[in-house]
């Protein structure tokens, strides 16, 4: 869903595109229009209940792939999209933990450049500030540099601990355009269960 202004800027924009590519584009301003246009492109019962089909739900869906692994469903999922800013600079993404929850945290990414992540834990007064270090400083880049294929990597498998966390990210090296991480935690209620990555 795209704002109601971006649709008649993308009336100009497109012009300026390959007809072909803009053949591809489809920029719908207001949710009712959305899900009928879903609707008609996606059968009704496999398109995710979240999107008004019939289908199961995509934390269904996520949950059911997990049991196919072998991997006990996580409780719940923490997932944002970072962009690390341009230049260089840190860019933060808070969560929180309770006494009965394990975390495992992945990031995915497409970018060629590298990055560093740390998480912390925040301690005493939330207006101090105040953390101490879970993870430091942990450089993130693809092995190959292949920006034309999805690449993952662990930050950590077992971030246990009740209180409010903190992950930041930062290129590796100043760039003039944002890199984007897909963060990735799932939370497991009672310990770890999942099968190790071979």
């Amino acid at each position: 869903n795209a704002p109601s202004f971006f649709a008649v800027s993308w009336r100009l924009i497109r012009n300026f595109l390959d007809p072909g590519t803009a053949k591809k584009i489809e920029i719908i301003s207001n949710k009712k229009k959305g899900q009928k246009r879903l609707a008609e492109i996606i059968d009704e019962n496999l398109l995710p209940s979240d999107f008004d089909g019939k289908g199961p739900s995509i934390e269904d869906n996520l949950r059911q792939n997990s049991a196919k692994n072998g991997d006990k469903p996580p409780s719940r999922r923490i997932v944002e999209l970072m962009r690390l800013k341009k230049g260089g600079g840190v860019t933060s993404l808070e969560f929180n933990v309770k006494s009965h929850e394990n975390v495992r945290i992945r990031v995915y990414t497409k970018t060629a450049l590298g990055a560093h992540f740390s998480i912390y834990k925040c301690t005493g007064d939330p207006k101090s500030h105040a953390k101490t270090p879970v993870l430091e400083n942990m450089n993130v880049k693809r092995p190959d540099g292949d920006a034309s294929t999805q690449f993952s990597a662990c930050l950590i498998d077992d971030l246990k601990g009740a209180g409010e966390y903190v992950l930041e990210g930062m290129s590796e090296k100043k760039t003039k355009a944002e890199e984007s991480f897909l963060v990735v935690g799932e939370v497991y209620s009672g310990g770890v269960a999942w099968k190790e990555d071979v």
